[in-house]
């Protein structure tokens, strides 16, 4: 229970009113209910006795919000000298509060105080604080190639928006926090206070709010696909990988396609895209890298047996050293 008391007088003669309330502040819905549960006005006729009377409204509204207010109409009057009049009542005034970290009512009453026919007109006011806001904070730590983002949704305390590293944080804000992986990551974890915490939830805030994700670079396959004649050289930093080797998104690679003596590269392509033969092509990874290389003889000649055509490879063996010889056939 609270009280608020006020006086008003005129020669002497007058009355100290006194109202009885509770005030409940809720953050859900950022509303202040206000119960006046009893009125009391004691009156000073200055010794004579006669008609004392109070008459007026008193008037409950949000502090911050002019546009948000109720009333009670105030009646009482008794025959006597200095008698105390008292009315119970179960009035209930709900006020909407703006935006603030102090939530605050103003009491005020405007009327008549009659004692033994002296009149005063008080217009009286006072403001009371209802509920503050408790600050907590709000951090955030995101791993390489992971994202956090947290916005308020709603609060009775601050503004509605995105909020960063370190901003003020208040118990009743509702958050919002989502988290995401840059373009060839993948979430490891993210988590809400050391807790699993799905992306795109809610949080009402009650606590110190610590907010953390971690991330991985995406993982692939290497594939090389190759003929008997063919050579391939892939590297990363130095690196040889071979068929079924592990690559990661964003790895330079080194390819370089050639054949074995007496051979050509017929054709040769990464992930379909054709390369040049003998020469080193860098390729970033973004995702499985497929190289294949066919390869043909360089030299040869047709022969006609028994009505079928043969084509056949013509090596020559010079001092240990194999050279081709091109025959035309004619």
């Amino acid at each position: 229970m609270a009280t608020w008391t006020f006086s008003g007088y005129n020669n002497g003669r007058g009355a100290a009113v006194t109202f009885t309330y509770t005030a409940a502040f809720d953050p859900a819905t950022n509303k202040t209910r206000v119960t006046i549960t009893n009125y009391t006005a004691a009156f000073n006729t200055g010794g004579a006795s006669g008609y004392c009377a109070l008459t007026g409204t008193l008037t409950v509204k949000a502090a911050d919000n002019a546009a948000s207010y109720g009333t009670l109409d105030v009646s009482q009057s008794k025959n006597g000298n200095s008698p105390t009049v008292s009315a119970d009542v179960s009035q209930v005034i709900e006020v909407s509060h703006g935006t603030g970290t102090s939530k605050q009512i103003v009491l005020s009453f405007s009327g008549d105080i009659n004692a033994n026919y002296y009149h005063s007109y008080p217009n009286e006011s006072s403001t009371v604080t209802v509920a503050s806001a408790t600050a907590r904070s709000l951090s955030l730590s995101a791993g390489s190639g992971a994202e956090i983002s947290v916005s308020r949704q709603s609060s009775p305390w601050a503004a509605a928006g995105s909020l960063s590293h370190g901003a003020a944080v208040y118990d009743g804000d509702v958050l919002k926090i989502s988290f995401s992986a840059l373009t060839g990551y993948a979430l490891l974890t993210h988590t809400v206070n050391g807790a699993d915490f799905e992306s795109g939830g809610s949080l009402t805030v009650s606590a110190n709010v610590t907010v953390s994700a971690a991330a991985a670079r995406l993982t692939y396959t290497l594939t090389v696909a190759a003929d008997s004649h063919a050579l391939v050289t892939v590297t990363r930093g130095g690196e040889a990988l071979s068929d079924g080797a592990e690559i990661s998104h964003f790895d330079q690679l080194s390819v370089t396609v050639s054949a074995r003596a007496g051979y050509k590269v017929s054709a040769a392509d990464i992930n379909g895209t054709a390369i040049s033969p003998d020469t080193a092509v860098s390729h970033t990874v973004s995702g499985p890298v497929a190289v294949t290389a066919i390869t043909e003889a360089l030299s040869n000649l047709l022969l006609d047996v028994g009505g079928v055509r043969k084509r056949v490879l013509i090596l020559i063996d010079s001092n240990g050293s194999r050279k081709t010889c091109r025959m035309l056939v004619r």
